[in-house]
Protein backbone atom coordinates (compact mmCIF):
# COMPACT_ATOMS: atom_id res chain seq x y z
CA UNK A 1 0.00 0.00 0.00
CA UNK A 2 1.68 3.51 -0.99
CA UNK A 3 1.71 5.98 2.11
CA UNK A 4 -0.29 9.55 1.63
CA UNK A 5 0.64 10.89 4.50
CA UNK A 6 2.94 13.59 2.51
CA UNK A 7 -0.01 14.80 0.90
CA UNK A 8 -2.48 16.03 3.21
CA UNK A 9 -3.34 19.37 3.35
CA UNK A 10 -5.11 21.63 5.78
CA UNK A 11 -7.66 23.89 5.25
CA UNK A 12 -8.23 27.13 7.47
CA UNK A 13 -10.83 29.91 6.99
CA UNK A 14 -8.60 32.42 5.94
CA UNK A 15 -11.50 34.80 6.98
CA UNK A 16 -10.24 34.86 10.45
CA UNK A 17 -7.17 34.15 9.85
CA UNK A 18 -6.65 36.70 7.84
CA UNK A 19 -8.14 39.15 10.06
CA UNK A 20 -6.33 38.18 13.00
CA UNK A 21 -2.90 38.33 10.98
CA UNK A 22 -3.13 41.93 10.49
CA UNK A 23 -3.84 41.29 6.78
CA UNK A 24 -6.55 43.62 5.18
CA UNK A 25 -9.19 41.21 3.77
CA UNK A 26 -11.12 42.45 0.91
CA UNK A 27 -13.94 40.06 -0.69
CA UNK A 28 -15.19 40.32 -4.47
CA UNK A 29 -18.78 38.62 -4.47
CA UNK A 30 -19.23 38.89 -8.36
CA UNK A 31 -15.84 37.35 -8.82
CA UNK A 32 -15.86 35.02 -6.12
CA UNK A 33 -12.66 36.86 -5.59
CA UNK A 34 -10.26 36.76 -2.12
CA UNK A 35 -7.36 39.51 -1.56
CA UNK A 36 -5.21 39.72 0.76
CA UNK A 37 -3.14 42.58 1.52
CA UNK A 38 -0.10 42.99 4.54
CA UNK A 39 3.30 41.92 5.79
CA UNK A 40 4.53 43.95 2.06
CA UNK A 41 2.88 41.54 0.09
CA UNK A 42 -0.27 40.54 -1.40
CA UNK A 43 -2.43 37.38 -2.44
CA UNK A 44 -5.19 36.91 -4.51
CA UNK A 45 -7.73 33.40 -4.90
CA UNK A 46 -10.61 32.99 -6.66
CA UNK A 47 -12.99 30.19 -5.43
CA UNK A 48 -12.67 26.69 -7.80
CA UNK A 49 -9.07 27.79 -8.83
CA UNK A 50 -6.24 26.32 -8.44
CA UNK A 51 -3.85 29.16 -9.40
CA UNK A 52 -3.52 32.37 -7.12
CA UNK A 53 -1.82 35.67 -7.84
CA UNK A 54 1.31 36.38 -5.29
CA UNK A 55 2.74 40.31 -5.81
CA UNK A 56 1.23 40.13 -9.11
CA UNK A 57 2.89 36.71 -10.22
CA UNK A 58 0.78 33.83 -10.66
CA UNK A 59 1.05 30.92 -9.00
CA UNK A 60 -0.05 27.10 -8.55
CA UNK A 61 -2.21 26.24 -5.16
CA UNK A 62 -1.86 23.12 -4.23
CA UNK A 63 -5.51 22.84 -3.64
CA UNK A 64 -8.72 25.38 -4.48
CA UNK A 65 -10.11 27.76 -2.54
CA UNK A 66 -13.55 26.46 -1.31
CA UNK A 67 -16.50 27.75 0.85
CA UNK A 68 -17.67 25.57 3.71
CA UNK A 69 -20.16 27.68 5.12
CA UNK A 70 -22.08 30.25 2.79
CA UNK A 71 -23.77 32.20 5.30
CA UNK A 72 -20.43 33.16 6.44
CA UNK A 73 -19.83 35.34 3.38
CA UNK A 74 -20.15 39.43 3.41
CA UNK A 75 -21.16 41.55 0.96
Amino acid sequence: MRNLSWCIVTFVSMDSVGGGAGLEVKWDKAGKRAQYDGWNTSIAVRLGSKTGILDGKMVKLESAPFISDAQNIKS
